[in-house]
């Protein structure tokens, strides 16, 4: 958006709607952890195991 509409994207940091769109994907990635590490508990994995499964999940994340 930044290179395409270089003009709309400085509207909706300055409006604070660019840091919501940011808030809730984070939220979501909150949210897709906790679902990941949870079925990876149900496998029968440990915690600390579970989590760093999740988390090398989201590693490759673009």
């Amino acid at each position: 958006m930044l290179d395409n509409n270089p003009l709309e994207y400085v509207t909706l940091i300055l409006s604070g709607e660019m840091q919501s769109y940011c808030d809730l994907e984070d939220d979501l990635k909150d949210s897709m952890f906790n679902d990941i590490v949870k079925s990876y508990l149900v496998k029968g994995y440990n915690k600390s195991t579970a989590e760093m499964m999740a988390r090398e999940f989201f590693m490759y994340d673009s």
